[in-house]
């Protein structure tokens, strides 16, 4: 299984979010955010700019079908992966499967529940030191023919 695109399946129990526009589904990716009205209120414009809900409906399930295992090792650029350890959409596996899959990616896990990376205080204490040093980050890249591989559909 392709746990990078697997959506958490109790994600898909409540989808469409019957409020889907107003910003109530904010909890179901952020929910430490789920008392806060001004990110509700910005969530919910997002929402309604974003897609219609039938569009957003197609979106989701077509993006819970695309397999990118087989073209991550083609990545040559640095690439550092960031995964909150209790992501409430996607599996921390999925983080971890997508570090190995990408040639020298470091993986920083960190806690917290939130699927959005902007959500949450823990961002700054947890990920801002891992890029205190940016060089790092540009480490060489083993020179190789590019992959060629079409995305899958399961």
């Amino acid at each position: 299984m392709d746990r990078i695109s697997n959506l958490r399946a109790s994600h898909w129990e409540c989808w469409p979010h019957p409020g889907l526009g107003t910003g109530k589904s904010l909890p179901r990716f952020a929910p430490s955010a789920a008392d806060d009205p001004a990110l509700q209120q910005w969530w919910g414009k997002f929402e309604r700019l974003g897609a219609t809900p039938g569009t957003a409906i197609a979106l989701m399930r077509m993006k819970s079908k695309i397999v990118i295992s087989e073209i991550l090792p083609a990545i040559q650029a640095p690439t550092l992966v960031l995964h909150r350890t209790g992501d409430v959409l996607i599996d921390i596996e999925g983080g971890r499967e997508l570090a190995r899959y990408i040639p020298g990616a470091p993986l920083v896990e960190y806690p917290g529940d939130d699927h959005l990376s902007f959500v949450g205080d823990d961002f700054g204490e947890h990920v801002v030191p891992e890029l205190s040093e940016p060089w790092q980050l540009f480490r060489v890249v083993e020179a190789r023919s590019p992959v060629s591989a079409p995305l899958k559909r399961r």
